[in-house]
């Protein structure tokens, strides 16, 4: 804000001259801002939610990074294979560790090949796999998002134009890892004279793995003689015994899952600090291996709620717009449960994609008002949501969550920037601004207030005290009946009714004021 002096005296008892200097006040530019800000909103309030408001959606994308359970006392990662209208498949970002499939106590139940020169377990039950599964523990948000607990795929799963839809690139880890699969293939092979079908346990063979030997053809399912193609990158191998040695093959453990459509939000587990985060998804490529800033997931919770109802300016006035880094406060009924917090989300309002994330402020249940400090958000239009999330900043597992409120609109706008300038009108002798009963008279202009930027409109104006009551005499030209305008520049003049007047003019004296 400006402060304006206008400073007048006396030249030889018929002549007044008024000076004027104009200061920066902070307090009042915050002040006015918003002022600004109070008077726009009512006006454009229905219309413009009309128009823009909408119910956001949020879906996971092929490559997102999430956490989903836990095994062995740390919080597992997984890549998003796939995710279609009714649920997201999940892999096993980093295999679990390496695994045999024979044990002496179940070597009984593996298929045996006795007319080999040696002794075959051709193919095991994958037991020890399923036993290492059920350590998976899932948390009652993971557990209600789950339609497929982590399991062991199958060939008719992930094979080329498989049930689960996955590329070979899809499936594979980008190293030489190895891991196990579900199923098992039969091989037309040639043994002691003739040609038979040996069962064979399967394997999904790492991208650069150059210690399997693909070219052992024709292979078949199981269920009957369609070639199994080498270029799926499935393999088969056998667990060998002679004599009384016996070499286990160990291969890693890469589950996967499936989870439904309830995941409402996602975002890193860093987000939940309480600041303004540019809001960016973690994908990358599935079986890359990558697990840093992997997002934690929000389970829709139907007994969590939370609607937006206003966006408004501190004195509780509706609005539309604000001033960039300003503090506004939005109106929210929700509900409190447990550790829930209420968090915003700004969307492109063209592109509807998140651009901002920011956690406010512990729920309160019912209706509240909550402040929301803006800064860091760039100029630029938006549109507002919020999200009642059950929150809890020391585990990046799942976390129940209400659905994500219906928007309104945002503006950002640049902060208001007041000029003062002199504009003495014509009739003061030489060498002077104003003189008295010329040009310092009631209705004459003695400045004018200039706003560029012009920031959030209609402003309001008021002239204050600095000091003493010298500003009575004075006024803003062009003001509405709330004292607001959105012309600019607008003049300062000497109001009919000044305190100070001596026959239609200011008399002596000197004259201060703030706008």
């Amino acid at each position: 804000m400006f402060r304006i002096y206008i400073l007048t005296r006396f030249l030889l008892f018929t002549h007044l001259l008024l000076y004027s200097h104009i200061m920066r006040k902070k307090l009042i530019i915050v002040m006015l801002m918003m002022f600004g800000i109070i008077s726009m909103g009512r006006v454009c309030r229905n219309m413009t939610q009309t128009i823009h408001g909408y119910t956001p959606s949020f879906h996971l994308n092929k490559g997102n990074k999430v956490i989903y359970g836990e095994y062995g006392g740390q919080e597992q990662v997984w890549d998003v294979g796939k995710a279609d209208a009714n649920q997201v498949l999940l892999m096993s970002a980093i295999g679990l560790g390496d695994f045999p499939i024979y044990d002496a106590s179940i070597a009984t139940s593996c298929t045996l090949q006795p007319s080999s020169p040696n002794d075959f377990y051709l193919y095991c039950p994958k037991t020890l796999l399923y036993n290492e599964l059920s350590n998976i523990s899932l948390n009652a948000g993971e557990t209600a998002l789950t339609i497929d607990v982590p399991f062991l795929p199958t060939l008719k799963q992930i094979e080329n134009g498989g049930t689960l839809g996955l590329t070979v690139s899809d499936r594979e880890f980008k190293d030489d890892t190895i891991y196990w699969l579900e199923g098992s293939l039969n091989v037309h092979s040639y043994d002691a004279g003739c040609y038979g079908y040996r069962l064979w346990n399967t394997l999904m063979i790492g991208r650069t793995s150059s210690d399997r030997n693909l070219s052992i053809v024709p292979a078949f399912y199981d269920s009957g003689n369609t070639p199994f193609s080498p270029s799926n990158r499935i393999d088969h191998v056998a667990s060998t015994k002679s004599n009384t040695s016996f070499t286990p093959n160990t291969y890693t453990l890469r589950p996967f899952a499936i989870i439904n459509r309830d995941v409402v939000f996602a975002a890193s587990t860093g987000y939940v600090d309480g600041n303004l985060h540019s809001y960016v998804e973690t994908i990358g490529i599935p079986g890359d291996k990558v697990t840093a800033n992997a997002m934690q997931l929000r389970v829709k919770d139907s007994s969590m709620n939370a609607s937006l109802l206003d966006i408004k300016n501190k004195n509780n006035t509706s609005i539309t717009k604000a001033a960039k880094n300003a503090t506004v406060k939005i109106q929210v009924n929700a509900n409190k449960v447990q550790n829930s917090h209420i968090s915003i989300l700004l969307y492109d309002t063209v592109s509807h994609e998140i651009l901002y994330y920011k956690v406010i402020a512990s729920t309160i249940s019912g209706t509240n008002n909550y402040e929301v400090d803006l800064t860091g958000v760039p100029i630029g239009k938006y549109d507002l949501a919020v999200l009642n999330e059950d929150i809890d900043s020391t585990s990046g597992r799942a976390m129940l969550a209400s659905q994500i409120s219906d928007t309104m609109p945002l503006e950002i706008v640049a902060p208001h920037k007041l000029t003062y300038t002199k504009t003495p009108q014509s009739g003061a002798s030489a060498g002077n601004d104003y003189e008295f009963s010329k040009n310092a008279n009631v209705g004459q202009a003695v400045g004018k207030v200039t706003a560029n930027p012009m920031g959030v409109t209609p402003l309001t104006y008021t002239l204050e005290a600095n000091g003493d009551n010298s500003y009575l005499n004075f006024e803003v030209d062009g003001l509405d009946a709330n004292g607001a305008s959105s012309s600019t520049p607008l003049n300062v003049k000497v109001k009919t009714g000044a305190p100070d007047l001596v026959n239609g003019g200011l008399k002596a004296g000197n004259y201060k004021f703030c706008i």
